[in-house]
C-alpha cells in the first residue's frame, strides 16, 4: 500500500463508522461469533518440543474464509485479540469476523496458564517465537495469499521476523501494531522499572513458571499501556487480573528484531497502527501525532512504504482503548483491500470463499472510489471516450484521447491508485464495517509488551 492509502484511510474509517449496520445476509443480525480452543505442537529448539495454544473465532461456516493470524504482545495472551468483556467494542476478533474473516488469536510459547509444562525461559525468544509461528502457518495449510499476519508490540516483532525470514506463500499482508523503529528510551526505562519476576507477582506466582519469566508489577498496567483519557477503568482492572508473562530472552532479542535490515526483507503489504500517545514508541524526537509523522519514521524501514493509522489519544494498547474500535476498523478495511487486490481474475473474485467475503463486505463495508482527480469514469462502462474530440492546440493539432466537457461521462483507462494492489483495486477501496451499531451497554464508561 502506498502513501495515498496512508492519507485516505482515516477518512474511509470515518465514513464506515458513520454508516448504519445493515442486515446480515437478509437476517435480522449477524451470526454469533464463536471461539474454539486450538493447539499446535511446535519445536522451539532442536529436541525442545512445546505447544502453541490459542482460540479460533468465526461466524457460521468458517470453511474457505480468509484468515487473520494474530500474535499477542509480551505479558498478553490470545485474549488481547479476542477481548472477552464488551466484545462489540473491545474485541478485534468481533469486528474482523463481522467482515467475513476467521481470526486465529495465538498465545506465544510459555504463555500462562498452561496444561503442559512451561518451556525453559531461555528457549522462548523472538526468534523461536517466529519459528513456532511459522510452524503454525505450515500446519494450517492455508491457500496462497489468504492469510493476514498480525502482531502487537513484541508480537509484531515476532510477526515481522516470521514474514522476513520464511516468506510463507499463504501470507498476503502484515499488520504491525505498537512496534515502531526505534523505541522511546524513557518508555523502555519505565517498563524496565515496573518489571518483576513472576514468582513475586500475586497473579502468576502460583502457576509454577520457571525462572527467567517476567511480568508487570501490580497496578502499573494502566500507566504503561493506556492513557487516562482513553481507557475504561474496568478494562484496565481486567487487564491486570488476566496478565501473562514475557521471557527475559524475548526482551533481550528486541534490538535485533527492530533492526530495519530485517523488516526490509518483508515483501508483502504492511499496515502500521500506533497510539498517538504510546509511551513505548513515541516521545521527544519520536513523533506519533499524525500518520505523516509516523510514515516519515517508518517508510525507509520496509521494502515499500507502509500504510499508517494513528489512533488519537491512545496509549500502547489499541484494541482495549476506549476508541479502539477505530483501530480495528482501520485494520479490517486494509485487510479487505489486500485480500481483494490479490484476486487475479473475475472468476477468482466470485469463487465460493471470495463470494462469502464479498457478500459480508457489501453489507458491512462502505466503499468509495479512488481515482486520479483528472479522470472521470462513466456509469456505463460500455461507453468509450471519444478519440478525436476536441483537438488540442498544445498537441500540435493532433487528436488526443480525453473526455468531452459535456454529455455523459465516458470510460477512461487509468492505473490503480494503489500501486502493488493489483489491477482490480482501482474499483474501490473498502472502508471498515459500522459494527458500532450492534447492541452494547449505553454507558462508556518489560520493553515492548
Amino acid at each position: 500500500m502506498n502513501r495515498l492509502v496512508t492519507l485516505i484511510l482515516p477518512a474511509a474509517i470515518a465514513l464506515a463508522l458513520a454508516a448504519p449496520l445493515p442486515a446480515w445476509g437478509g437476517q435480522a443480525g449477524p451470526a454469533p461469533m464463536t471461539c474454539t480452543a486450538v493447539s499446535f505442537p511446535v519445536t522451539l529448539e532442536p529436541g525442545a518440543g512445546s505447544v502453541v495454544t490459542g482460540q479460533e473465532c468465526s461466524r457460521g461456516d468458517a470453511a474457505g474464509r480468509p484468515l487473520i493470524v494474530a500474535e499477542p504482545g509480551g505479558t498478553y495472551g490470545s485474549q488481547y485479540w479476542a477481548w472477552p468483556a464488551d466484545p462489540a467494542r473491545y474485541s478485534f476478533a468481533w469486528g474482523a469476523t463481522l467482515a467475513g474473516f476467521r481470526v486465529l488469536a495465538l498465545d506465544r510459547p510459555g504463555t500462562p496458564p498452561r496444561d503442559t509444562p512451561y518451556p525453559p525461559a531461555a528457549d522462548v525468544s523472538i526468534t523461536t517465537d517466529a519459528a513456532a509461528l511459522h510452524q503454525v502457518l505450515v500446519a494450517l495449510g492455508a491457500p496462497a495469499r489468504s492469510v493476514i499476519l498480525a502482531g502487537h508490540s513484541i508480537g509484531a516483532l515476532v510477526a515481522i521476523t516470521e514474514a522476513a525470514t520464511w516468506h510463507d506463500p499463504a501470507v498476503a499482508g502484515l499488520l504491525v501494531t505498537a512496534a515502531l523503529h526505534p523505541d522511546s528510551p524513557a518508555g523502555v526505562a519505565q517498563l524496565t522499572a515496573d518489571a518483576i519476576p513472576v514468582q513475586d507477582d500475586p497473579v502468576l506466582s502460583g502457576d509454577g513458571m520457571p525462572a527467567g519469566y517476567l511480568t508487570t508489577a501490580p497496578g502499573t498496567r494502566g500507566q504503561l499501556f493506556y492513557q487516562a483519557g482513553d481507557s475504561d477503568p474496568a478494562i484496565v482492572a481486567q487487564d491486570e487480573a488476566t496478565k501473562t508473562a514475557v521471557s527475559e530472552a524475548e526482551l533481550a532479542g528486541i534490538p535485533a528484531a527492530e533492526n530495519p535490515a530485517l523488516s526490509r526483507q518483508v515483501t508483502v503489504p504492511v499496515l502500521i497502527e500506533v497510539g498517538q500517545d504510546d509511551l513505548i514508541n513515541c516521545g521527544p524526537g519520536l513523533p506519533c501525532g499524525t500518520a505523516g509523522q509516523v510514515l516519515a519514521r517508518e517508510e525507509g524501514d520496509y521494502a515499500a512504504p507502509p500504510a499508517v493509522f494513528v489512533l488519537p489519544g491512545a496509549g500502547h494498547d489499541l484494541t482495549t482503548a476506549a476508541n479502539g474500535l477505530a483501530a480495528t476498523a482501520a485494520a479490517v478495511a486494509w485487510a479487505l483491500a489486500v485480500i481483494a487486490s490479490l484476486s487475479q481474475t473475475r472468476q477468482a473474485r466470485t469463487s465460493a470463499p471470495a463470494s462469502r467475503l464479498n457478500g459480508r463486505a457489501r453489507g458491512l463495508v462502505t466503499s468509495y472510489r479512488t481515482r486520479a482527480p483528472a479522470r472521470r469514469r462513466s456509469p456505463d462502462p460500455r461507453m468509450p471516450c471519444p478519440t478525436t474530440t476536441p483537438r488540442s492546440t498544445r498537441n500540435g493539432g493532433r487528436p488526443v484521447r480525453r473526455p468531452t466537457s459535456s454529455g455523459p461521462r465516458c470510460r477512461t483507462k487509468s492505473a490503480s491508485s494503489m500501486p502493488g494492489a493489483g489491477r482490480h483495486t482501482k474499483r474501490t477501496m473498502p472502508a471498515a464495517a459500522a459494527w458500532k451499531s450492534e447492541s452494547r451497554p449505553a454507558s462508556r464508561a518489560p520493553s515492548k509488551h
